[in-house]
């Protein structure tokens, strides 16, 4: 293949740019989305050491838990 002997007329258009996400678009996932992803977390954890759960090494799985130590660290993280 030979760039030389191209002609105009076999070049692409360029895509159209996306418009640019405004600040509350970016960042951090949503509390409902970070509490989701908290709970799929802890339901693991269940599941694959229960004897830990049963020591407490494991928090419960409640809103309590999920709400409160889990998004309070990550929303408190500098940007």
């Amino acid at each position: 293949m030979s760039f030389n002997n191209s002609s105009s007329n076999d070049l692409q258009p360029r895509a159209p740019r996306k418009r640019k996400r405004s600040s509350s678009e970016r960042g951090l996932a949503s509390d409902s989305d970070l509490a989701d992803l908290a709970r799929a977390y802890l339901e693991t954890q269940h599941r694959l050491w229960p004897e830990l759960v049963k020591k407490g090494v494991i928090p419960p799985l409640s809103a309590d838990v999920i709400q409160t130590p889990c998004l309070g660290s990550c929303s408190s993280r500098p940007a």
